[in-house]
């Protein structure tokens, strides 16, 4: 994969509600890869996915952070272990308000691997590059799961 790559998550037994692009109740998030450990994806929040008027709920925020931080692990050149990982850690520091009907990126960094543990930083930043939320996150390379 290059860097600037589009990724769909397009395999058969994908159901999830961040990444498939069949969930029709999902968000269907397409990701482009910006460097060897390093994952974005552009979205723009339809009102029905509101907190309050105007607002990306704050849950549907979480979601954009963990599966742009998901995919960064699945698919990141930065890892040598080829396994799935799971979240085992999502903390967020909601910093401004993400619009609804305005373009937002979620974008996510792998920081450091330990063993089985893959440490990450993300963000959503608006059109102009103010972070509006910020996540740290742990995954776990799942044991005793084949390999993709």
């Amino acid at each position: 994969m290059q860097i600037g790559e589009k990724i769909v998550m397009d395999f058969p037994e994908n159901v999830c509600f961040g990444c498939s692009p069949t969930n029709d109740h999902g968000l269907k998030l397409v990701f482009t890869r910006t460097g060897t450990g390093s994952m974005e994806t552009e979205f723009i929040a339809a009102d029905h996915l509101a907190g309050m008027a105007g607002v990306v709920h704050g849950g549907i925020q979480a979601v954009l952070l963990d599966e742009v931080m998901g995919v960064t692990t699945r698919l990141s050149s930065a890892r040598e272990d080829e396994r799935p990982a799971a979240t085992t850690e999502l903390n967020l520091r909601y910093r401004k308000p993400v619009p609804t009907g305005k373009p937002i990126i979620a974008r996510a960094e792998i920081q450091r691997v330990e063993e089985r543990n893959i440490y990450l930083k993300a963000e959503i930043v608006d059109e102009n590059g103010e972070v509006l939320t910020e996540a740290e996150s742990c995954f776990r390379i799942l044991k005793n799961y084949p390999t993709l």
